[in-house]
């Protein structure tokens, strides 16, 4: 009995093994044939075959939902047979086609449409798909995480700020900024950004250290993109400034702690063009306190701003002024300040020269009797020419050349300062 039952088994084994070497074989001979007929088919293309548009590319974007493409066809044998999406077409034979095609996206579930064009001469065929969507083409997804690198070295002719008559001391630095920003979608047109800047920077000699900054922001932003007003942007943060960096992460000297707060709108114009308003307010704390109290520069610093960027003859000017009132702890520190600067760049190929001038004047509230029987005024002007390179849209070097002069009617306060600055601007 159990004998009957095993050669059943083997037996039914047996027929198993059959079927599978039966399956392979024929998977096997269907492979063959596929990849011979694949082999013939690429082996029957006409190389010396072109299709191409002179109105349309193989993806198009565009607002036109009715329209048609012009196609051209070139060959060194006669094109003998054309088909548009499977469908012959009616043309004389020649070694030079040219045809339309017409399109039609318009429909409310039509938003693209897809062509394919096949042409057969002696020697083979040739295949072309031309793809027609409707509206602006998509932008690239961005990284939500963007990063902007400057390194700079410069050479400040005035480090001191002394007055023309006085010797003055020159001196070298380096300076590395870094500014980062995490943007976190929150519906369509909302978003919530994370950002920070780093900088630092390192005087060539140690006895210019003082003079060393050390800056750390830190803040949150909520931007609204379309408003009736335009695009909204609410922002809070916090500055950490510090001085003497021998220690290059943060500096040894706590110099200033600043939180801020504030709101602005851009509106869009043309293209290119824009208008801005902005509202800041800045309380700052100092860490050293003075001697006299009435000379405490702690206080809240608020910012009113406008700003306007217009595109013209193919540069760009951008005008802009702000007005500050500070309301400090010392009464003799409380001043306001008015602000006025226009900025010309004009692009000429990679290279894009920049012309600034501004110029600013601040104006004490009190009369300080330590500084004579005057209501304290400073005068800043400042300008700058640029010459940057545009290696790559992340790579950017340029050359900087800034001139101040600070007048006032204060005695021995005046001063001129030139400096110049090399620097390499990398995006990330």
């Amino acid at each position: 009995m159990r004998r009957d039952i095993y050669q059943k088994r083997v037996h039914i084994t047996m027929k198993h093994l059959k079927l599978i070497k039966l399956c392979f074989f024929i998977s096997l001979s269907l492979f063959v044939s596929l990849f011979k007929n694949v082999q013939a088919q690429e082996s029957q293309k006409d190389l010396n075959l072109l299709i191409f548009s002179s109105t349309h590319g193989p993806v198009t974007y565009t607002k036109q939902k009715v329209g048609q493409i012009h196609v051209e066809m070139v060959s060194f044998d006669r094109i003998s047979e054309i088909e548009v999406n499977g469908i012959k077409k009616d043309l004389e034979s020649s070694r030079h086609v040219l045809f339309y095609i017409p399109y039609d996206i318009s429909g409310p579930n039509l938003s693209s449409a897809t062509i394919e064009i096949v042409a057969y001469t002696e020697k083979g065929h040739a295949k072309k798909i031309f793809t027609i969507h409707g509206g602006q083409k998509p932008k690239p997804k961005k990284s939500p995480l963007q990063l902007i690198g400057i390194l700079g070295v410069s050479t400040n002719d005035n480090i001191e700020k002394v007055d023309d008559s006085s010797e003055k001391t020159s001196a070298e630095k380096m300076a590395a900024t870094v500014a980062s920003k995490y943007s976190i979608p929150v519906g369509v047109d909302s978003t919530f950004q994370v950002k920070g800047v780093l900088l630092r920077e390192k005087y060539a000699k140690d006895e210019n250290k003082i003079y060393e900054i050390s800056y750390t922001q830190l803040a949150v932003a909520w931007i609204e993109r379309k408003t009736p007003l335009g695009k909204l942007t609410a922002e809070l943060g916090f500055n950490d400034i510090r001085t003497q960096n021998s220690n290059p992460l943060l500096g040894d000297t706590h110099s200033a702690k600043q939180a801020f707060i504030s709101a602005s709108m851009k509106h869009k114009l043309e293209k290119g063009s824009n208008w801005s308003l902005a509202l800041k307010s800045n309380y700052n704390d100092t860490v050293e306190e003075p001697d006299n109290m009435n000379n405490d520069t702690d206080g809240l610093e608020t910012t009113i701003s406008a700003a306007t960027k217009l595109k013209i003859l193919g540069g760009t000017a951008i005008a802009k002024a702000s007005y500050e009132i500070k309301d400090a702890k010392g009464k003799y520190e409380d001043y306001d300040n008015k602000m006025a600067k226009i900025i010309i760049r004009y692009p000429i190929g990679a290279w894009i020269p920049s012309l600034e001038y501004g110029v600013s004047q601040e104006t004490k509230s009190i009369v300080d009797p330590s500084q004579g029987n005057v209501r304290p005024v400073e005068t800043i002007s400042t300008g700058a020419m640029k010459l940057a390179y545009r290696v790559s849209p992340k790579i950017i070097p340029s050359l900087t050349y800034k001139h101040k002069n600070l007048s006032s009617n204060v005695d021995d306060t005046d001063y001129n300062q030139n400096t110049m600055t090399l620097s390499l601007t990398i995006v990330l």
